[in-house]
């Protein structure tokens, strides 16, 4: 048995040591290209002149293209890397892309419960991608529909119960573009994701995680989504 577990270290580390080698050479080869086409994209349109309209617009998705797939990109070398492994490195990695998303919006954007408490709490790379694409789901609509003057990403552990929470002081989901929606959890999702699958794809990463997505919004008085799960049932 001794042996068993020594290997199964020995077998975690290796596996460790090859995500923390892939993410550095990702970020070292990858991003410095995507970067290069986004730039050299950018100084080709400003000094185009008289380019043609058609032209020009297929040159604005190149750029708007490369600035996804840059977004993208760093995201999947952060999941990659062992390093951001915690609870703390989620939610810090969240309140970044917060920052980011309601930098120029008239929302005051508050992050609470983040402390190096939650280092302890580590999480594998399927954790973490679930979590942060659900809340940035919610925290894009947060923008997109929710006409608030302020909004809290809330987390916090108790009694082995972890709960983490996007709550705004917006309209609401029954009233979004100045219309009563009764059916107001697919609406919603429907308008910023196209299709309606925004809401289902919050609920399925909640239910891969073990956990619960609770979405209650009333009537002109804000929304909020909480994601509770037990985590000695994911082996923490």
């Amino acid at each position: 048995m001794k042996k068993s577990l020594e290997l199964e270290r020995l077998k975690l580390f290796e596996r460790e040591k090859v995500r923390e080698q892939i993410a550095r050479d990702y970020h070292d080869e990858m991003g410095h290209k995507i970067t290069e086409i986004g730039l050299f994209s950018e100084l080709f349109k400003r000094n185009a002149r008289g380019i043609a309209a058609e032209q020009k617009e297929h040159l604005d998705k190149v750029l708007e293209a490369s600035q996804s797939l840059s977004l993208d990109a760093r995201d999947f070398i952060w999941a990659l890397n062992p390093e951001k492994d915690s609870l703390y490195e989620v939610c810090l990695h969240l309140q970044e892309f917060s920052n980011s998303l309601f930098e120029e919006a008239e929302v005051d954007f508050h992050v609470h419960g983040l402390s190096e408490e939650l280092l302890r709490l580590k999480l594998n790379m399927e954790w973490k991608r679930h979590l942060t694409l659900l809340f940035k789901e919610g925290m894009n609509n947060v923008l997109r529909h929710a006409r608030c003057k302020n909004a809290v990403f809330e987390v916090g552990v108790q009694n082995g119960i972890l709960r983490m929470s996007l709550i705004d002081d917006g309209v609401g989901l029954l009233h979004v573009n100045g219309h009563h929606r009764p059916d107001f959890s697919a609406s919603v999702f429907k308008e910023n994701r196209g299709n309606g699958d925004g809401l289902e794809n919050m609920k399925r990463r909640a239910q891969l995680l073990h956990g619960y997505l609770e979405i209650n919004s009333p009537e002109g008085r804000g929304t909020m989504i909480q994601f509770s799960s037990e985590l000695t049932r994911n082996g923490y």
